[in-house]
């Protein structure tokens, strides 16, 4: 509730700041869950704790090889 009214005033910076920062967590999220095998819902072989830390590491390193790949073919 505290960090809802430090965006309402306009005169706070650090809400500005708070915001902008949420905004930029929320659109790296929603790209990691957006691509066709990202992390979507896991699997029903996937349950234990170090199956899913396992499932989530290997998520993100197949997205960031996607993003290189991206920047590579996307560099004039």
């Amino acid at each position: 509730m505290h960090g809802l009214q430090m965006v309402r005033n306009r005169l706070s910076g650090f809400g500005r700041g708070l915001l902008w920062q949420r905004k930029a967590v929320e659109r790296f999220f929603g790209q990691l869950t957006s691509f066709g095998g990202g992390l979507s819902p896991l699997p029903a072989w996937v349950r234990t704790h170090r199956r899913v830390r396992r499932w989530v590491q290997a998520k993100l390193i197949f997205n960031r090889l996607r993003m290189d790949a991206h920047a590579l073919t996307c560099v004039a």
